[in-house]
């Protein structure tokens, strides 16, 4: 009696730990060079996790999970994990190359440039006008006046019209 207890017991351990995840640790590299910051994915559970400086990992992981690698500009490895005790992946680089880079500049004289960015900043320029305070409605002779401009005076007394002014 006391034996099957323990048989009970062992097979239960047994089956516990086959059931249950395995911390599973191992290194990332290329050309054995450890990759830092390298990411490991556990697809089946989901988890995931990153590298150290030496590329080493540790990762939860069952039997017949899908793992995958992956880092900048190295080609995707996928793994099969078979209760292994140690994983060592080794990632390979992608290789390309760019068939011609051409740079064009468009050089403007100051005249090009102070209009370019008055067209930009037009909102700075406008807040920085202090000239055309008063102005003069003369289209009929019904409606003749003289009138203030209320954003003329804003921008020629207020802090945003004198840094405006300062930025033109």
């Amino acid at each position: 009696m006391n034996q099957l207890r323990l048989l009970l017991v062992f097979i239960f351990i047994c089956i516990t730990n086959i059931l249950m995840a395995q911390a599973v640790k191992g290194t990332v590299s290329s050309n054995f060079y450890p990759l830092k910051g390298a990411f490991i994915k556990n697809v089946s559970k989901k988890s995931l996790s990153v590298t150290d400086n030496d590329g080493n990992f540790k990762i939860e992981v069952f039997k017949g999970d899908t793992i995958i690698t992956s880092f900048i500009g190295y080609k995707t490895d996928t793994l099969i994990y078979h209760s292994q005790t140690f994983l060592l992946l080794s990632l390979h680089t992608i290789s390309g190359t760019l068939s011609e880079v051409v740079i064009k500049g468009n050089h403007l004289n100051s005249l090009q440039q102070y209009k370019k960015n008055q067209q930009i900043y037009r909102q700075i320029y406008r807040i920085g006008d202090n000239s055309n305070i008063f102005f003069a409605n003369m289209k009929s002779i019904d409606n003749a006046g003289i009138g203030i401009n209320i954003d003329a005076l804003f921008s020629n007394f207020s802090k945003q019209g004198k840094d405006a002014r300062r930025l033109q």
